[in-house]
């Protein structure tokens, strides 16, 4: 925290803003000649909007979409890099929810009925993806398939077990386990030990996002600018800076300072110019830090693209040695898969180095092949094949495996694209969602743990009835200890020295 006297002080870090070049993830590279990524990347700012959100992923343009459907102003999205540069063009590709594993951890922290209430809320985000991708027919690669947790171990699967029966028996509704035969038959492999099932999805999470974006931008009231990295924000306490009247506030009675009709607002401060808003929302997810300290800690997490198998897989998986050690598996509809890996298991050294740290312009050749030699265990009959980390080389940022193959600098057998992203990590484990305490009209959502396209379809629509009402309303789904109260506020923000941070491997 700012030891400034003034609360409305600049206090992010610049320093953790997304880098210029990055990796370019399968997902990315599938949305590259699509001119919405780069939004107005050049075009004069406005002088001011009634709404800026920053962060142009998923949670940005959902939360836009959101507030277009609840207030008549208009609305402007500030992004450091492309649209969908950051988590949600970079993530594994899964719309999964838990359907029980995690209750035991979630109730250690939160307490039994709030674990049930996230669990519940996320299997409310998969319809309501579901939904949303056919009312407006969004072509997205979104798929829903089987997925199956995969026990490695027998402890693992002891410790499914019980999260599952706590679960049931807090009024849950787990999957059964399949029995070593089933689960064996389930996954395709020797390795499995025990195995639940249930339904999630597959899908392109750049194509969802810039699709969302597209809705907001026919709206009318919507622009997004690109390239247009957010350096700070002081209070419009001018009175020169005050917007016109918010029709949407000055209809209903205030019930919180957030809401307070005479704020003058915000000036958001970017490299590009100055917007001024009434109100300023961040979704900004792993990099909130560079804007205002949070308690959100960005971490490195990398996924690979590797080569179809035969026959294809139908389901996707999470193949687990423990909670927190695990590979996500998740098929396209042209049969390559998309592995995702856990940092538990990594070597301490990269553990330290990727906590804290917002670069994702390379990807590390270690995590790569821990990642091909897990799957090559548990299918020893695909295609992938063991590699150690001096067989693989990462190109430059910008530059996909398959390129370089084709020019012969890499040459490994079931790897085809590697991509480093950025999450952000809560030591609460679940989302940072609401109003800024002691900061008028400044929100949040972000902080989602690797686990946004699980939480975000729940998030998004609160937060944005919570700005355009002043209350929260039960029917949109979030779980209350989602809500950034400030008790909670001081606890994330207490002590963010690095021995404070949370594990990176959570």
């Amino acid at each position: 925290m700012s030891t400034s006297e003034d609360p409305y002080a600049p206090e992010g870090d610049p320093r953790l803003l997304p880098v210029p070049l990055s990796t370019t993830s399968v997902w990315q590279q599938s949305v590259a000649l699509d001119p919405l990524i780069l939004s107005n990347s050049t075009t004069p700012l406005p002088e001011s909007a009634d709404i800026v959100v920053v962060g142009g992923g998923l949670c940005g343009a959902l939360l836009a979409w959101e507030l277009l459907q609840r207030t008549s102003g208009n609305v402007v999205l500030l992004e450091a890099r492309e649209l969908a540069s950051g988590a949600s063009g970079r993530n594994a590709g899964h719309c999964r929810p838990d359907a029980g594993r995690g209750f035991g951890m979630f109730a250690n922290v939160h307490g039994e009925e709030q674990a049930r209430a996230i669990l519940n809320s996320e299997r409310t985000v998969f319809e309501r993806v579901d939904r949303f991708i056919h009312k407006h027919k969004i072509e997205c690669e979104w798929q829903k398939r089987e997925t199956y947790d995969v026990c490695l171990t027998e402890d693992f699967a002891a410790y499914s077990q019980q999260a599952n029966d706590a679960f049931a028996q807090a009024g849950g509704h787990p999957p059964a386990p399949l029995g070593k035969e089933g689960a064996q038959k389930a996954a395709r492999s020797q390795s499995a030990v025990e195995a639940y099932g249930w339904e999630a999805a597959t899908l392109n999470p750049a194509e969802l996002t810039l699709a969302i974006h597209k809705l907001c931008k026919d709206t009318e009231r919507y622009d997004a600018f690109t390239f247009c990295p957010v350096l700070g924000l002081t209070p419009g306490v001018n009175p020169d800076v005050l917007i016109r009247p918010d029709p949407d506030v000055e209809s209903r009675e205030a019930t919180d300072p957030a809401e307070t009709p005479g704020c003058a607002g915000w000036t958001v401060a970017t490299a590009r110019g100055s917007v001024r808003a009434r109100k300023v929302v961040l979704a900004t997810n792993g990099y909130t830090n560079s804007v205002m300290p949070m308690g959100i800690v960005p971490v490195q997490a990398q996924a690979h693209l590797l080569s179809s198998p035969t026959p294809h897989l139908d389901s996707s998986y999470s193949l687990r040695r423990s909670m927190k050690e695990f590979y996500s598996v998740a098929p396209r509809p042209d049969g390559t898969v998309v592995l995702g890996v856990s940092r538990l298991g990594w070597p301490e050294e990269l553990l330290r180095q990727a906590v804290g740290n917002v670069d994702d312009s390379t990807w590390n050749a270690t995590i790569a092949a821990q990642g091909l030699n897990a799957i090559s265990d548990a299918w020893p009959n695909g295609p992938w094949k063991h590699a150690k980390p001096g067989d693989l080389h990462p190109p430059p940022a910008g530059v996909s495996i398959k390129t370089a193959t084709e020019r012969k600098e890499v040459e490994v057998d079931g790897l085809e694209c590697a991509w480093t992203g950025i999450i952000g990590i809560t030591n609460d484990l679940v989302p940072v969602v609401g109003p800024v305490p002691e900061k008028d009209n400044l929100f949040v959502a972000a902080g989602y743990n690797g686990h946004g396209m699980a939480r975000i379809f729940v998030t998004a629509p609160a937060l944005a009835t919570r700005i355009a009402s002043g209350k929260w309303r039960e029917e949109d789904g979030m779980p209350e200890c989602f809500r950034l109260t400030p008790e909670r506020f001081a606890r994330l923000t207490a002590d963010l020295s690095p021995s404070a941070k949370p594990s990176p491997a959570a």
